[in-house]
């Protein structure tokens, strides 16, 4: 038997994951757990007893989703010495609650919930890696909560981005929020209050010319600590009006769509 500090083999491998490692005490849960487990030992989800955590506190513009600290940390490599896990010790982490999930039933529910509430990407060109470490459960609720090191892609998307209120306009903007893997001018939706000094330029077509200041300024990065976007401050930007785009169409946004790629690839 052949044992390193990245993998472990056959019977030992059995041996950490049955004896070492909590379990949930649903075989739901156990068995899809377990699966991560077997296929990739020291990279993999576990059940985390809800103990575990503490200084969990909720955040205004998340529902459902809380920051806490994981008392001992996630698995960090295995200790030969000692035949167990070592761990990071303590880290913040995210809880993101599953709705009535304590009466979980089959495998094809649990792949449900977690690919809607974690939206399973896991790497994002704004927000950068999402991991998810693993599960716990709620003692009280019995509902099971997933255990990650960021907010879901979802909740960051709804929760800190302005909406149109006209649905063509913001799954157009969503999708390209989610599916671009530009770094930087990521297309969103601006307040026109946001806007000062407008001044007509031209005019050609179906539309209309106008140069003005971006107040906020548009996003640059991801600040994980502050939970929020960094932005460039005031800036110059030229917007064009859509005449009689009231009650635009997806067709209509192509436009938008190929000046948005170029603009950005340029």
């Amino acid at each position: 038997m052949i044992i390193t500090n990245y993998y472990i083999l056959d019977d030992l491998k059995n041996y950490a994951i049955d004896h070492l490692l909590y379990k949930s005490e649903n075989k739901v849960v156990d068995d899809f757990i377990r699966d991560t487990q077997i296929n990739n030992l020291m990279d993999m989800m576990e059940f985390v007893p809800y103990d575990q955590f503490k200084d969990i506190e909720s955040e205004e513009k998340f529902s459902k989703a809380y920051k806490a600290t994981w008392i001992d940390g996630n698995i960090q490599s295995w200790g030969r010495k000692t035949i167990d896990f070592k761990r990071n010790g303590p880290m913040q982490v995210i809880l993101k609650r599953l709705n009535n999930s304590e009466n979980i039933t089959s495998m094809e529910i649990l792949n449900f919930l977690l690919k809607i509430q974690l939206n399973i990407k896991t790497k994002h060109h704004i927000f950068g890696i999402n991991k998810c470490y693993g599960i716990t459960q709620d003692p009280v609720s019995k509902n099971f909560i997933i255990v990650m090191n960021n907010y879901p892609l979802d909740d960051l998307i709804d929760n800190l981005l302005y909406k149109s209120g006209n649905k063509v306009v913001d799954d157009f903007i969503r999708h390209t929020l989610i599916n671009s893997n530009l770094e930087a001018r990521i297309m969103e939706f601006v307040p026109y209050d946001q806007f000062k000094d407008i001044e007509f330029i031209a005019e050609g077509g179906f539309s209309e010319i106008y140069r003005a200041t971006w107040i906020g300024g548009n996003i640059q990065k991801w600040n994980k600590k502050e939970i929020n976007f960094k932005r460039s401050d005031a800036i110059t930007v030229v917007l064009k009006r859509l005449i009689n785009s009231k009650n635009i169409t997806s067709k209509e946004l192509n436009e938008v769509q190929y000046i948005y790629f170029n603009c950005n690839i340029s």
